[in-house]
């Protein structure tokens, strides 16, 4: 059975790059805001052409809340500047049975075929409340007029530190690169 692939900061999975059947929907990055103590610690993709249930419009103090994701990012080591870009993200159906993320590396183990590659993120350490780590394609796309400085789920870079995790292999203060492997 062919598994899915959540792929991340491309608004359509590439079928040319990727063991890719078909693309479910693409849509947008979203998640809990970077200071609320509480609500859902994933983030997910929300696609582009909602529908909807029952609902009251109006915001409800007793409810979760969703926001779009934007990167925080001005290190230069994506191919061009991230830095308050919203991203978006595409749910496809692989051809193969299964899927791997690995944090840690930037190629596949032996008998996986890499399907992107890029670099682990997650909300920042000093945040009211986690955010599940992800991997963001190396070349994202991004939303039009997604530059505005919006802070709401906010992304940042894992960097490796030392101690319980052994350096070497790992280097103090270095960046984590992390690849999406199908088998």
């Amino acid at each position: 059975m062919p598994d899915f692939i959540f792929h991340i900061g491309v608004s359509v999975a590439y079928r040319e790059k990727m063991n890719i059947l078909y693309n479910i929907f693409s849509g947008y990055m979203a998640g809990k805001h970077h200071y609320e103590k509480s609500g859902g610690s994933d983030t997910i993709c929300l696609p582009s052409n909602p529908s909807w249930s029952n609902y009251s419009d109006g915001l409800n103090g007793n409810k979760a809340r969703v926001y779009g994701t934007e990167f925080n990012e001005e290190d230069g080591l994506f191919p061009y500047s991230v830095q308050n870009q919203d991203l978006p993200c595409s749910v496809c159906l692989a051809r193969k049975n299964t899927y791997i993320m690995i944090p840690g590396r930037d190629d596949c183990f032996e008998r996986w075929t890499r399907e992107y590659h890029g670099y682990l993120a997650a909300g920042y350490h000093a945040h009211a409340s986690p955010i599940k780590h992800i991997c963001v394609d190396f070349e994202p796309n991004f939303l039009p007029r997604g530059s505005a400085n919006d802070d709401g789920h906010l992304l940042f870079l894992v960097e490796a530190i030392c101690g319980s995790l052994p350096c070497p292999p790992y280097v103090h203060g270095r960046e984590l690169a992390c690849v999406v492997c199908t088998l």
